[in-house]
């Protein structure tokens, strides 16, 4: 690895190289190279990253012997399932080649833009994936480690925050691109995304009760198989007081019940299980020590 800074009239200007060999026994060897520069000043920063990178299949990914189970609970299922899993010891690693780019920037004030992307060409991609098939009596289910190919990927990023007096702003928005046989698929992410939060304080009884109150949302888009969903928003609130020695927190989550489905998918039902819906949290800090 080698790296060289240089630093004028308060910019800082860095760029950087890494190499590496990954050697194994009875294994093709993989090189794996990076290059990067970046910039940083009382404003803002920016990277940009060239890489190659590889990854190995696991020991499960590669050897897991096929396994056939069969499940038959009339009290938690509503059929018999047969459950199929196995490894493919003909997996070879995946290679990642592309470019990822972030910067930050303070355009005035209390105020803060950031942005970040990535676009990656993945060759031999591979991954666990699971099919269902329900017939009257039984449900069929392998979970088969397979080569998905390859193809692009990309990822983009918004977020902004900023700040007057009391009242603070933040929010972040994402995107992500490429083909759905492509990694990841583990829990049906969504396509895009957006988290918000506006939160304010006050004062009361003359200094003697601080308070500050908040309100998040978490906007998530349509997602696709293994678990299906339509797109969701999910919103939070929360107060707080702080009395310096000891504060005090009160926050209920998902403020009107919408339930969205977690990254656990379901057997019997073919759904994602669903999250705990409207919850209400309460605590106190209390520090007894200096």
């Amino acid at each position: 690895a080698v790296r060289r800074d240089l630093t004028r009239n308060g910019t800082t200007r860095a760029w950087g190289a890494e190499i590496a060999y990954d050697a194994r026994e009875h294994d093709r060897g993989m090189l794996d190279a990076r290059l990067h520069a970046s910039l940083l000043s009382r404003r803002g920063s920016a990277r940009v990253d060239l890489e190659s990178a590889h990854e190995r299949a696991t020991g499960e990914d590669l050897l897991l012997p096929e396994r056939d189970r069969i499940f038959n609970d009339v009290l938690v299922l509503p059929k018999p399932v047969r459950y199929t899993a196995s490894g493919d010891p003909t997996l070879r690693p995946r290679r990642l080649n592309g470019a990822v780019a972030s910067a930050h920037w303070h355009p005035a004030g209390r105020m803060e833009l950031s942005a970040s992307g990535s676009a990656r060409h993945i060759a031999d991609d591979f991954g666990w994936d699971l099919s269902r098939v329900e017939t009257a009596d039984s449900i069929f289910v392998e979970d088969r480690a397979m080569r998905r190919g390859s193809g692009w990927t990309s990822h983009a990023s918004l977020g902004a925050a900023a700040s007057w007096r009391s009242v603070s702003l933040r929010a972040l928005g994402w995107m992500r691109g490429g083909s759905s046989r492509l990694s990841s698929r583990g829990g049906a992410l969504p396509r895009a995304g957006l988290d918000a939060s506006l939160d304010g304080a006050v004062t009361l009884f003359r200094g003697d009760l601080p308070l500050r109150f908040g309100v998040e949302a978490h906007v998530t888009g349509r997602r696709a198989a293994p678990i299906r969903a339509d797109a969701k928003a999910v919103f939070a609130a929360s107060i707080r007081a702080d009395f310096t020695e000891a504060g005090l927190f009160l926050r209920l989550d998902d403020l009107f019940d919408r339930r969205p489905p977690s990254g656990l998918y379901e057997i019997a039902t073919d759904t994602g299980v669903p999250t705990a819906g409207r919850r209400f949290r309460f605590g106190v800090v209390w520090h007894l020590l200096d």
